[in-house]
């Protein structure tokens, strides 16, 4: 697991790769300290999240620092709810989240480019809580860049009435309003427009060619539904275009809406806009299950597919998780995807299971009634109904059952609310965190083939813990492709992670595979 050397790249999760619609010869995967030119070298840079727009599960101090019954899940509510203090928080935050020193940190790493999101209330927050002064800090950071020879794409990620009703526009709603008061023509669109051409006036202007590559349009619109029609976004997207190259001669991003690069084939072509791609491997569920070794070859084929296109193509956000199990990742004190697939699974299987056991005792029943005269009265059975499921289970004295009550009561507690606390977070945190265990990714050990994780049932519970303390002190085998130097006889698991953590190629457990601390981890109680 390579460390991320300061909070932009944590925050960020973005490479941007220049991808030719026609198969050309790449240059060294790993030059570094390389510029920009349009017809040659490969684009690296990161996005500068949770910066000027705030992201909860990038920036999640912010959230829990405030009073938790207010409901503040984003930027818009945490203006809202909070008029006399936001301007404050937003400004310290500013101040301090990115500096000249992690912009340094970038251009030293080998990185050419950052991508800088902004929200449309920095130039126009009318009739909005929203607190104005993040212009001022993309000012800087351009400046920045250009002192450091890094390049700049200004992305708007937030659009009136919000692009796509993600916590990451600025504020969250069931779905993109932005186009429903007249799509294209309507009000909150000609609104976003009219922030492209102020942002085209100040950075598409030639004396910003050294440092500007590209103004994106609006990040990630959901195209294909929810009010957003596709003949919509084209023509907001030919506009947005014609707004940019009013101004100078920048490059102009559009992002795919969730499509692919190719879906806008023939479309504007050419006018070769930049295509952005966000490739993530965490937010669709046939994807959550994939092995480390499928996820590899699933990112490799989707490279090739990314040459069918006819205009240039950026991958603008892209990231190496495997899971969604990031605290806030899917909203502020939500779970996970991850966390939900594992409850119906576990759940059904629990429910297949008691069916078949039922029948067993249905069938017992009818034998104990023909011998009713002789052997005394039939034992009663209590049957539980689960609301979503509409099928009877039988729960008998065992503990196994009355784990599998609990277990169906969790699952239609879950179901029912979205409200989710910061205690059921962290402790699900760990839930994804020990699916790990249960793989044991050893190579070599017999001894070590025969372990099993804790059941992922108990996650949280005093028992799993005791069995994972246990199993932490455990002494390391000596496995086949372990370096000899990194032996030390009687060395247990936890004094491993203890000392080595995620700094070499070594992972007896594959815990560096996620996000959590080992410490803190192996610690809790």
């Amino acid at each position: 697991m390579v460390k991320m050397l300061f909070k932009t790249i944590l925050a960020a999760i973005a490479t941007a790769e220049l991808v030719s619609a026609v198969p050309v010869a790449l240059p060294e995967l790993f030059k570094r300290n390389i510029t920009y030119t349009s017809g040659g070298d490969k684009l690296r840079g990161v996005n500068i999240g949770g910066w000027l727009v705030l992201e909860p599960w990038i920036t999640p101090s912010i959230f829990q620092n405030v009073d938790q019954s207010l409901g503040i899940v984003d930027e818009f509510t945490l203006c809202q709810k909070l008029p006399y203090g936001a301007s404050s928080i937003l400004k310290n935050h500013w101040d301090n989240w990115a500096t000249y020193s992690d912009f340094a940190k970038i251009k030293s790493a080998g990185f050419n480019l950052v991508r800088i999101p902004i929200g449309f209330w920095a130039y126009d927050n009318a009739d909005t809580p929203f607190v104005q002064g993040a212009a001022d800090y993309l000012d800087a950071a351009i400046d920045w860049s250009r002192q450091l020879g890094l390049k700049v794409i200004v992305d708007l990620h937030g659009a009136p009435g919000s692009q796509n009703g993600f916590d990451n526009s600025g504020q969250v709603m069931d779905s993109p309003r932005w186009m429903e008061d007249g799509g294209f023509q309507g009000g909150s669109s000609q609104r976003t427009l009219n922030i492209i051409s102020i942002i085209s006036q100040r950075y598409a202007q030639s004396s910003y060619d050294d440092v500007i590559l590209g103004i994106e349009l609006v990040n990630e619109p959901r195209g294909w539904t929810d009010g957003t029609s596709q003949d919509d976004l084209r023509k907001f997207y030919a506009e947005g275009f014609n707004r940019v190259r009013h101004s100078g001669a920048t490059s102009v991003v559009m992002h795919d809406a969730f499509l692919h690069p190719a879906s806008y084939n023939e479309f504007m072509t050419p006018e070769a806009p930049i295509m952005d791609h966000h490739y993530y491997q965490v937010f669709e569920d046939g994807l959550l299950y994939k092995t480390p070794q499928q996820h590899r070859q699933f990112a490799c084929e989707s490279a090739t597919l990314y040459q069918n296109a006819d205009k240039p193509v950026i991958i603008g956000e892209w990231t190496g998780a495997m899971t969604d199990c990031t605290p806030h990742l899917n909203g502020y004190n939500k779970g996970s995807r991850y966390e939900v697939m594992l409850y119906l699974k576990t759940s059904e299987e629990a429910e297949r299971k008691k069916k078949k056991k039922f029948r067993h005792q249905e069938e017992e029943e009818e034998e104990e009634e023909e011998e009713a005269a002789t052997v005394g009265p039939t034992p009663q059975i209590r049957r539980v109904h689960s609301s979503k499921s509409k099928t009877t289970v039988a729960i008998g004295d065992s503990s196994q059952d009355r784990f599998t009550n609990d277990l169906l009561e969790a699952r239609e507690n879950y179901l029912q609310s979205e409200a989710i606390t910061e205690d059921w977070a962290r402790a699900h945190t760990k839930q994804c965190y020990s699916q790990r265990t249960t793989r044991l990714r050893e190579k070599a050990s017999p001894d070590n083939r025969k372990m099993r994780g804790p059941n992922p049932h108990e996650i949280g519970t005093k028992e799993w813990m005791e069995e994972f303390d246990r199993r932490m002190g455990l002494k390391l085998p000596p496995l086949q492709d372990r370096p000899p130097e990194q032996e030390v006889p009687g060395e247990t698991y936890k004094d491993w992670y203890d000392r080595e953590g995620c700094k070499t190629e070594w992972d007896p457990l594959g815990f560096c595979m996620v996000e959590p601390d080992i410490g803190e981890l192996a610690g809790s109680e």
